[in-house]
């Protein structure tokens, strides 16, 4: 163990990425000195997953190709459900850093890293909801994959996902406009992958749109940028909105 201590910050912070968080927690108890040193250490978390109702936090880690499934609903049910439902029924920011805080403690490490983040919101009422208080978080911005589903019809603003490589709500609205906007972002920034939003109107497109049919038969539009294409594809049959990243055209 002091050989563990002993090692740089750079080769700990390497080695801890390859070992479980099961084994880092049970690595924290085993001396002060121990302790505190793991928690000084990033803890990379494949995928968090929160529900409103049912209530329950999952997180899975993903080691030689297998997941690990954590279930913590019903041991922090009374801790964390009021904490939780109040990021999105408050507006003030010490109420949602509280909740948040509370988060940490349970998973057992101040520096979390999370790279597929996702949200359900089943039974919060529509003038409750408050994402881009939620979309600032550091949890939130540094993932890989944002996903909040069964959210009531929420507009959101631009600048508080645009960093996240894949991003999916259903129910957001956003009309043609602000979607040219996000892709013009997408443009200069370079880290966009994939997003779609669910819940649109057959008629989302612009009457003036030069839309073509796809492989698929869904209407589609490519927008040109200068180091790649955005496909923007309307998926009838799920009422939903996709953009794809595509090569541009030799």
């Amino acid at each position: 163990m002091h050989l563990l201590c002993d090692l740089p910050y750079l080769a700990a912070k390497k080695l801890f990425h390859f070992i479980d968080y099961n084994t880092r927690f049970s690595l924290r108890t085993c001396s002060k000195r121990t302790q505190m040193w793991i928690d000084t250490l990033p803890i990379h978390i494949y995928a968090l997953e929160i529900s409103t109702d049912p209530f329950f936090i999952k997180f899975s880690d993903v080691h030689d190709g297998v997941f690990a499934h954590s279930d913590m609903g019903n041991l922090i049910y009374s801790v964390l459900r009021e904490s939780f439902l109040s990021l999105f029924n408050e507006i003030d920011e010490t109420t949602i850093e509280n909740a948040v805080d509370k988060l940490k403690i349970i998973l057992g490490n101040k520096n979390i890293r999370i790279k597929k983040f996702a949200v359900s919101l089943d039974n919060v009422k529509p003038e409750k909801v408050h994402f881009d208080q939620v979309l600032i978080l550091p949890q939130v911005v540094q993932s890989n994959l944002v996903w909040f589903s069964q959210m009531p019809e929420t507009r959101l603003s631009l600048e508080s996902f645009w960093n996240i490589p894949v991003v999916r709500f259903d129910n957001a609205v956003f009309d043609f406009h602000e979607m040219n906007r996000l892709i013009q972002h997408y443009f200069r920034n370079d880290t966009f992958e994939y997003f779609v939003i669910i819940g649109v109107s057959d008629n989302w497109f612009p009457d003036d749109s030069r839309l073509f049919a796809d492989e698929k038969n869904n209407r589609a539009i490519i927008v040109e940028g200068p180091k790649f294409a955005i496909k923007i594809i309307h998926r009838l049959e799920k009422r939903a909105i996709v953009l794809e990243r595509i090569p541009l055209k030799l």
